[in-house]
């Protein structure tokens, strides 16, 4: 007679959290007492076992989408890292992403030299174009570029905060 056991355990994940169900963490144990009659219905508790397996994955949602992992790790870096100074001239102050729009966020503050509007709209197409190479030649953001996000930079102005020196977004035409 063939026993089946299925065990959905919890596992350790990258982060050292524990995870309630991940394709690591199932175990399909098979006890079997060899008898004659067993070997005829092996195929059919193959088939079982089969089953019952991929039923226990396609149970687990512990999977997030890409639009989640965006949000939430927009969220942490916003948390761990901001305000975060780039240069002299400029401090990121947030990063966001709509889910609606698929597009990341990053909110600036300008100092300095930096800090003037109509110098920004004189070098508009030079800082569309300089930020559109930035986001070609991110490696890290692969993935969602791979996935068509957009990407907007809203600069503000450091000694007026009610002033947007810059505004720009860079879509997946820009960046290809």
């Amino acid at each position: 007679m063939i026993q089946l056991a299925i065990t959905i355990s919890k596992c350790k994940t990258s982060q050292n959290l524990l995870a309630p169900c991940s394709l690591h963490g199932i175990f399909v144990t098979l006890q079997q007492n060899v008898q004659p009659f067993t070997i005829r219905h092996s195929n059919k508790m193959k088939k079982a076992i089969l089953s019952l397996s991929l039923l226990a994955l396609l149970s687990c949602t512990g999977h997030e989408s890409i639009d989640e992992r965006a949000l939430r790790e927009t969220k942490e870096h916003t948390r761990k890292f901001c305000p975060q100074k780039i240069n002299e001239f400029t401090t990121l102050d947030s990063i966001t992403y709509d889910i609606k729009t698929h597009t990341f966020t990053e909110y600036l503050t300008l100092h300095g030299t930096a800090d003037d509007k109509e110098r920004a709209e004189l070098q508009s197409i030079q800082l569309h174009d300089n930020l559109a190479e930035a986001v070609r030649n991110d490696t890290s953001q692969k993935r969602y570029k791979d996935a068509g996000c957009s990407y907007r930079f809203v600069a503000r102005s450091a000694s007026n905060k009610d002033v947007i020196i810059y505004e720009e977004t860079i879509t997946q035409a820009d960046y290809q």
